[in-house]
């Protein structure tokens, strides 16, 4: 067979290639250079924050407003911490929040039924008026010589255009009957007896 020989001479250089003209590129393929935040879908959870009521309230209806503490043991935060004033609660930066609370509950004493008790979580847009976000309901029988626990558990999602403006609160609302009537809010010093966790989603 014969051979045919190519010859090189007089072809020219090939033209540079421009990196604007690439529409879609694998980030694997990149070795080198800075890629634009706003190209790419950046992952991870910023902040994430837990707290907890540290001590028992007695408590027939109201706003829990005392013993809040932000929980430090081991996985409960990440980022900036909420802020707390009297049982308000501050975001740290504006962005959808997802909040997971729950309301620990116990009679009084082992005689003493509840027929409903409302665990809520209230929130403002204006820093002034307040609406309910989501309720739970339970309810405590009475057992002889037994005080008896219960809890309720919600989740709601804030969209926090405005830290000064978006806050919330927890809230009980307990009734024995047709009456409101006391009973003890669960505290605790090494878990989450009652209390919330906070995590930022997304920007608002």
């Amino acid at each position: 067979m014969a051979l045919t020989t190519v010859r090189s001479t007089g072809i020219g250089s090939l033209p540079a290639i421009s990196g604007a003209n690439l529409t879609s590129l694998n980030a694997s393929n990149i070795a080198s250079g800075t890629l634009s935040t706003d190209r790419y879908v950046q992952g991870g959870i910023s902040q994430s924050d837990m707290w907890i009521m540290t001590s028992n309230i007695t408590e027939d209806a109201g706003f829990i407003t005392a013993n809040w503490s932000r929980y430090t043991g081991s996985g409960g935060n990440i980022g900036s911490a909420l802020t707390q004033s009297s049982g308000v609660f501050t975001f740290p930066s504006t962005g959808f929040y997802k909040i997971d609370y729950i309301i620990g509950f116990r009679n009084q004493s082992s005689d003493h039924a509840f027929t409903e008790v409302y665990c809520q979580l209230f929130y403002t847009q204006n820093n002034s008026s307040y609406t309910d976000a989501t309720t739970s309901f339970i309810n405590v029988p009475a057992i002889s010589s037994s005080n008896v626990y219960n809890n309720g558990t919600g989740s709601a999602i804030l969209d926090v255009t405005d830290t000064a403006q978006v806050k919330f609160k927890l809230k009980i609302n307990a009734y024995a009957g047709g009456s409101q009537q006391n009973g003890i809010i669960i505290g605790s010093s090494t878990g989450i007896a009652t209390g919330f966790t906070c995590v930022r989603l997304g920007d608002t």
